[in-house]
This record gives C-alpha cells, structure tokens and sequence, in this order.
C-alpha cells in the first residue's frame, strides 16, 4: 500500500432511528493532502454566493434601466405632445385675439358711421322741414306756396325726383311727392 492507510472504523452501535451507522474514515497524511480544508471550502462558497447576489443586482439594474428608459421615452412623447399642443393652443388664442380686436374695431367704426348718418339725416330732415317738406307715412310731400299751372308743377318735380299728386277737394291744389 501506498504511504495513506484505509482505516476503517466500526462505530458502535449507535442508533439513529433503526439503523446501524457505520463510518468509513479516510485518513491520509497531513502533507499530502488533496482536498481543502474547510476554510478554502467556506471562501469558494462565499464567493459563490456574492457572485450570486452581484449577478441578481445587475438583473436588478438592468431591469430599472429597461424600465426606466421605457418611461423616460413616453415621458419625451408626452412632452412633446404637449409642447406641440400647447404652441397649438397659444396660436389659435392668438388668432382670436386678433379677430375679436378687428370685430371691436369694425363695430366701433359701423357705430360711428351710423350715428354720423344718424345726425345727417336729422339734419336733412330739419332742412326738409323748413322747405316746406312734409313726411307722412312713408312718403315726403312738399307744400308749394307758389301757384303755378299743372304743367308747370309737374315739371318742377319732375326736376326735383318726384312727381305730382293730385289731392280732390274744393279748390284743387297742386302738391309735390317723392318716395
């Protein structure tokens, strides 16, 4: 034999549960042995372990980095939809802001204008009123003081725009009309 004995030792009847143990021990010169103790076996296991726990950390980050990158890029869509809607937004207020100031200024200006022809027609209707104009109704008359034949009155209106009517009483009289 070799300089390592096999030595086998029969354990006394020690009872785990039924069973009868029995061990073999191997036992081999300190100098020439093969296996590590138990220290080396402890630091490849706690190197195992923390290469574990680095590998399931770098799992973890690369899942909140996929994650993350995920909703930083829906969060850039978002935003720039919503600067895109908000340019959108700031352009149509500011074209109704335009349009309500030209509808202001448009109303201002036909309320000047009306109230201009307002006052020109009390005006021409003061006038009116001295010439001997007349309004009835819807009709102007004028009421001539001058006596004049019926072919002459009708001539006169004539060049004013209107024409004669003929009103049937005792006395006829000779009246001017414009509409």
């Amino acid at each position: 034999m070799e300089q390592s004995e096999e030595i086998y030792a029969n354990v006394d009847r020690k009872s785990c549960g039924q069973e009868t143990v029995n061990r073999s021990i191997d036992k081999q010169p300190e100098s020439q042995n093969t296996e590590p103790d138990s220290s080396g076996k402890r630091s490849s296991r706690v190197a195992a372990v923390c290469l574990g726990l680095l590998c399931v950390l770098l799992a973890g980050i690369i899942g909140l980095y996929v994650h993350y990158d995920g909703v930083s890029k829906s969060f850039l869509a978002y935003k720039t939809n919503s600067s895109a809607e908000r340019d959108q937004l700031q352009t149509s207020y500011n074209n109704l802001t335009n349009e309500r100031d030209q509808l202001q200024t448009s109303y201002n200006t036909l309320t000047k204008e009306r109230d201009q022809l307002q006052t020109e027609l009390e005006i021409l209707n003061r006038r009116l009123t001295n010439l001997s104009w007349q309004k009835f109704e819807s009709s102007w008359y004028f009421l001539s003081t001058k006596t004049n034949t019926w072919n002459e009155s009708r001539e006169d209106c004539l060049e004013r725009g209107a024409d004669l009517v003929i009103i049937n009483s005792d006395k006829e009289q000779s009246l001017d009309w414009s509409d």
